[in-house]
């Protein structure tokens, strides 16, 4: 793995078309959409792209293989919580889903609403003495009223 002083470094004075070159323009582009996405403003409208690229380099810690892609990087906690948090409420609600139609039938419809009342109840609700299923069963009976 290469930092971005190295992959900059590695291209100075290198000729046009070389994989050094390639490889620094293509983890430039790579942070620079990265850095879109987490909503900072472009690098084309700063004055020394490069730092900008290398202060978001040295904050986040990104890496890159030979070629300039990213393949690691750390998060601050706070977006790595609200990921996992994301990521486990979509396990719990394919749960809740597969229990409505284990119930109901696969005919059963849940609305956004109603999904997310079943997720807030089921946090509310959950115990590790209570079998997970039998919680899950609850709450769907509940917000459903079936």
């Amino acid at each position: 793995m290469y930092t971005w002083n190295e992959i900059y470094e590695n291209a100075i004075d290198k000729a046009c078309g070389s994989s050094e070159l390639r490889a620094k323009d293509e983890a430039r582009f790579q942070v620079r959409n990265l850095i879109i996405d987490l909503g900072a403003p472009p690098l084309d409208e700063s004055e020394v792209p490069e730092d900008v690229v290398e202060d978001y380099c040295k904050s986040l810690n990104i890496k890159f293989d030979e070629c300039g892609n990213i393949v690691s990087l750390e998060l601050p906690h706070w977006i790595e919580d609200i990921i996992y948090k994301r990521k486990d409420d979509a396990y719990l609600e394919k749960d809740l889903n597969a229990t409505a139609q284990s119930l109901f039938g696969t005919d059963i419809e849940i609305t956004d609403e109603q999904m997310q009342q079943m997720v807030l109840m089921y946090r509310h609700n959950e115990d590790c003495n209570v079998a997970i299923n039998d919680t899950l069963e609850d709450t769907v009976r509940r917000v459903l009223k079936r």
